[in-house]
């Protein structure tokens, strides 16, 4: 996946980050998708995979939030995964939306995704 480099300047307005939420400062580099999803700040940019960059990208123009936006709260990774195993047993859900909404909030909760699949694995799912 390539990106476009812009620098920010005044004129593009007030953004932030559709990563971490930070508002961009003048001067400062922001990266834009080929797939125009949002865009991202050169802390992110380095941070971030460019793969795992499109996927939350993606997922947060989908369901709303950035990443860690609730990394304040106390929630587990064994939590959210049995919470989604509740889910599908009790209702006629499609599979495939509740995974892409489990990923979703182990983002929120600023979890990534190897953690994620981690968790499952130690869990033997």
């Amino acid at each position: 996946m390539s990106f476009t480099q812009i620098k920010y300047d005044n004129s593009l307005g007030n953004i932030k980050c559709d990563m971490c939420k930070k508002n961009f400062i003048h001067d400062s580099t922001l990266f834009i998708p080929n797939q125009s999803l949002g865009q991202v700040c050169e802390r992110c940019y380095i941070k971030f995979p460019a793969d795992l960059i499109l996927d939350c990208l993606t997922l947060f123009a989908n369901y709303g939030g950035w990443f860690g936006k609730l990394k304040d709260s106390k929630v587990s990774l064994e939590d959210l995964i049995l919470e989604s195993i509740d889910i599908i047993k009790c209702t006629n859900v499609n599979i495939i939306e509740t995974n892409m909404r489990l990923r979703h909030k182990a983002l929120l909760y600023g979890y990534l995704p190897e953690a994620l699949i981690n968790k499952i694995k130690e869990m033997n799912f």
